[in-house]
């Protein structure tokens, strides 16, 4: 049997939703919103069939001109150097990002006086979720012991 749209398990939100009760308020604004979504998809279908074949045809290889000539154009930056001009506003620049990362091992050996300021010491997560799962130790006791420490934020999911 194929699934369909209608038969298609959806997510259950149970276990982590705040304050779960299925308001009526809520059912009718998602309600207006999945209207809304299937009247835009509606006007960009009619949109979209008002533009002939031949411009979209046109606007397709605007594009594909557009793309090839910003490759060259990195290729003549990478060749020549950068170009700004301020008072027109173009740029053809080739700009610098350095990300920058400590080694905590060279820090404590030169810096002694430093590095219990600046170094931390993690749990690896990974490897603690499978002592978990292993059953050798539980979240229970870890929050007792103050290991654990959950905080709350929170996020909306609005699917119609």
């Amino acid at each position: 049997m194929t699934e369909t749209k209608a038969t298609k398990k959806n997510t259950d939100y149970s276990a982590s939703a705040v304050n779960l009760c299925n308001p009526p308020q809520v059912a009718a604004d998602l309600g207006m919103l999945a209207d809304m979504y299937k009247n835009l998809t509606i006007l960009q279908e009619e949109a979209n069939t008002l533009i002939p074949q031949a411009l979209k045809d046109r606007i397709e290889i605007c594009h594909k001109y557009i793309a090839e000539q910003e490759q060259g154009l990195r290729i003549v930056i990478d060749e020549f150097g950068s170009f700004q001009d301020i008072t027109f506003g173009q740029y053809g620049i080739k700009q610098r990002k350095v990300s920058k990362s400590y080694k905590a091992e060279p820090f404590e050996k030169n810096y002694p006086q430093f590095a219990p300021a600046v170094i931390v010491k993690v749990v690896d997560t990974a490897k603690l979720t499978g002592l978990i799962k292993g059953g050798l130790l539980d979240e229970v006791r870890l929050e007792a012991d103050g290991v654990l420490v959950c905080t709350e934020s929170f996020a909306y999911i609005i699917k119609v």
